[in-house]
């Protein structure tokens, strides 16, 4: 059919219509290339990375949140003989040179439901040629085969201050960044960051933003629902301690519901429903006893709670009883919304479906 639309053309017509048709298979190409991950095998499985030209639509908080490149949890980069990446990262750096061969990747996880970056370097690795500078590395990628690679020599995990640093750094930069606390042990961080909470992969889970006063309810990776909330009467920053009618900011979980009408002197602005949340964690626990809010045995009494998937205890300076609950009548999302003594408030309209979508367990991420 082609050829045919040439033949009845005139030359000039010809050439354009050639022209065209590069350009149009160009651009078909270019979009593949962008838009499709690369896909190999391994002697494991079959692994992916995605073209460093692939865009990551981040425009706002709760989009950032939802990233594929948020890590679900760490793992150890050796198995076997292949060099494996420790979790899903993009890579920085690599260098092919023959004495200097290795490779770093950044990796984003949520501590507490904060994002927190860190950088994982290989050296005296021969690194895949097909791997280039900004792909996303997806999975167990192996980097290379390497049967000498020694993770005590060979391996770094660096912080985010000196993560973009040479691969090879010099024995003064190694003392002075060592000094700084900079680098990181491989061991005990794989031991607490084995499993983490992925947005992009997570069943169902809920995430507050104070500043957008909004709380979404996230499943499979998709945002199925947007409600208005309020806030505590102090609004800005994470709640310390007990009284300051802040509303914390971090991870929880959902560890107890329960059914109005409520009873006491604040029972009636509860609404319809509660919700407890895990407040104080076991982050908050730690920062109180450094503030010296609470003692050395409270702060072992928070986080053996919240390790064992219990109720933390209440009482204690940094406060609690902290969960998400209705209103007396229906407050306005018009005006003013900082109400309550540093819960998270839904209209009952809205709380009263949530309420039957959720389960003790659930996750809940708290951001400013």
């Amino acid at each position: 059919m082609f050829l045919l639309l040439i033949s009845k053309t005139s030359l000039l017509t010809q050439k354009m219509h050639f022209l065209g048709a590069i350009f149009l298979i160009f651009m078909y190409s270019s979009y593949v290339i962008d838009s499709s991950p690369v896909s190999y095998v391994s002697k494991e499985k079959t692994e992916s990375l995605i073209s460093g030209n692939t865009k990551i639509k981040t425009s706002s908080k709760i989009e950032k949140y939802l990233s594929p490149l948020i890590s679900e949890g760490f793992h150890y980069p050796k198995q076997n003989n292949y060099i494996q990446t420790i979790s899903v990262g993009t890579v920085e750096h690599i260098s092919h040179h023959k004495d200097k061969k290795g490779i770093i990747i950044k990796h984003v996880y949520l501590e507490n439901g904060k994002a927190d970056t860190i950088f994982a370097v290989y050296k005296n690795v021969t690194i895949h040629s097909f791997i280039k500078i900004r792909d996303t590395l997806t999975g167990n990628i192996s980097l290379g085969e390497n049967s000498e690679f020694d993770v005590t020599k060979d391996f770094e995990l660096r912080k985010s201050k000196i993560g973009r640093e040479k691969i090879f750094l010099s024995s003064k930069q190694v003392e002075e960044f060592s000094e700084l606390n900079y680098f990181l042990s491989i061991n005990p961080f794989v031991k607490v960051h084995k499993k983490l909470t992925c947005p992009y992969k997570s069943a169902k889970l809920l995430i507050a933003i104070k500043s957008s006063y909004k709380i979404y309810i996230i499943e499979k990776g998709q945002i199925t629902a947007t409600l208005d909330i309020a806030l505590g009467q102090s609004p800005k920053g994470h709640k310390v301690k007990q009284g300051d009618n802040k509303t914390p900011e971090g991870e929880y979980k959902l560890t107890q519901k329960a059914k109005g009408p409520f009873s006491g002197s604040v029972g009636p602005y509860f609404g319809e429903r509660w919700i407890r949340l895990s407040y104080p964690n076991f982050y908050d626990a730690e920062m109180g006893y450094k503030r010296k809010l609470i003692s050395k045995s409270e702060k072992e009494k928070i986080q053996t709670a919240i390790l064992n998937n219990q109720m933390p205890p209440k009482n204690t300076n940094l406060g609690g009883g902290i969960g998400i609950h209705g209103w007396y009548g229906e407050w306005d999302p018009k005006e003013n919304r900082d109400l309550t003594w540093g819960c998270i408030s839904i209209n009952n309209s809205d709380l009263v479906p949530l309420y039957d979508k959720l389960e003790v367990g659930d996750n809940i991420i708290i951001s400013p």
